[in-house]
C-alpha cells in the first residue's frame, strides 16, 4: 500500500483501491458513453456496481467495476 491507494471496507471484505481509479459520475458517463442523466437510471438496475461511496456532490465507484458493467452491459437500440 502507498500514498496513491486506499483502504475501502465493503461489508466484510476489505479492497485496496488506487485513488486514480475512483470515479464519480461524471466519469461514469464517460465511460459509458452515455449521458449523466443516464446514470441516475442505471443505478436502479441490480447488475449496475454499487458506490463504494457517496459524497455530496457524487457517488464514488471504483472504475474496474465500471469498466466491467460496460463490457457486459447489453444496451438498447435506439429506433
Amino acid at each position: 500500500m502507498n500514498e496513491n491507494t486506499i483502504t475501502v471496507q465493503l461489508d466484510s471484505d476489505m479492497l485496496l483501491i488506487n485513488i486514480s481509479d475512483i470515479v464519480g459520475t461524471s466519469e461514469v458517463a464517460e465511460i459509458l458513453s452515455c449521458p449523466k442523466q443516464q446514470i441516475h437510471a442505471l443505478r436502479k438496475r441490480a447488475d449496475f456496481p454499487k458506490p463504494i461511496t457517496t459524497l455530496a456532490a457524487t457517488p464514488l465507484w471504483n472504475a474496474m467495476d465500471i469498466k466491467f458493467f460496460a463490457i457486459t452491459w447489453k444496451r438498447r437500440k435506439s429506433v
